[in-house]
């Protein structure tokens, strides 16, 4: 098999599988800024969730101490085989069930890997939530995701969305800059942001972080209903809800996306306080 190097543009789009969201980044530009917000070093291990004809592994494995590539794609898992390059080693399988397995039989220690890819759009959350589960977390992620999602996730109130209520809690996320979809072959019908997640101390029990999540389930149910008929759907008593609200300066016409990520944890744990059955 050819080497990705010498595969003409026109190819790439024609080889693409559009069932597994696959866009092949061509920008140099952009290549050398993701690895660049990586910062990868001689000690680290990364862990690259979609490497494709290994746009962006080849410059990691002269960096680093090892790259794990988690390639869906049989045939482009081979094609990187075929290339050869030292410190790579290949996992072919889907990254939700792959990067818990490998975390836990690797033994790989909090902060001692890395993260980085290019995700599809339709499993950014159900990734995310994967990493915030992981016994040892990693020390940097930094992955392209559908420009939407990035502006989603590092939403603050007045904009807060479930995704940052879901990622902010256990890491900080800001957007290194925007991707044009002319970066890609084939082209997405959208453009893309480069951002980088940096896990952080949790401040909750292990419980606290299971109810968190499912309050947040239970708030954000409607976002465009206000947080006091959200809850109601789970608490009959209507004024407790009021008083809960009132007590951490929730005005009761306030809307889920009104509420900071301290005052969903306040509220959480007041309605448990006096509603066991809350969640």
């Amino acid at each position: 098999m050819k080497s990705p190097t010498k595969k003409p543009r026109e190819s790439l789009a024609i080889f693409a599988k559009y069932g597994l969201g696959q866009n092949f980044l061509i920008d140099p530009k952009i290549k050398l800024k993701i690895v660049a917000a990586i910062d990868p070093k001689i000690t680290d291990t990364i862990i690259e969730i979609g490497p494709g004809h290994g746009e962006i592994t080849r410059d990691l494995v002269k960096r680093v101490g090892g790259v794990i590539a988690i390639e869906k794609d049989k045939e482009l898992a081979l094609e990187l085989e075929s290339l050869g390059l030292s410190n790579l080693e290949i996992l072919t399988g889907d990254a939700l069930r792959v990067i818990p397995e490998l975390v836990k039989s690797r033994a790989l220690k909090t902060g001692d890997y890395k993260v980085v890819g290019n995700i599809p759009y339709y499993i950014t959350g159900h990734l995310l939530r994967i990493f915030s589960e992981l016994p040892t977390l990693p020390a940097s992620i930094v992955v392209m995701v559908q420009k939407e999602v990035a502006l989603r996730l590092v939403a603050k109130p007045p904009n807060t969305s479930l995704l940052a209520a879901a990622t902010q809690i256990w890491a900080g996320v800001e957007i290194l800059g925007h991707v044009s979809r002319k970066s890609f072959i084939p082209q997405p019908k959208v453009d893309s942001a480069i951002i980088r997640i940096v896990p952080k101390h949790v401040d909750l029990s292990p419980e606290e972080l299971v109810d968190y999540y499912k309050n947040i389930k239970i708030i954000f149910k409607q976002p465009r209903k206000t947080v006091f008929n959200n809850l109601k759907v789970k608490i009959e008593d209507k004024k407790g809800i009021t008083t809960a609200l009132g007590a951490l300066g929730i005005k009761e016409n306030a809307r889920p996306q009104d509420l900071s990520i301290e005052k969903i944890v306040k509220l959480g744990k007041l309605l448990k306080s006096w509603a066991p059955k809350y969640h």
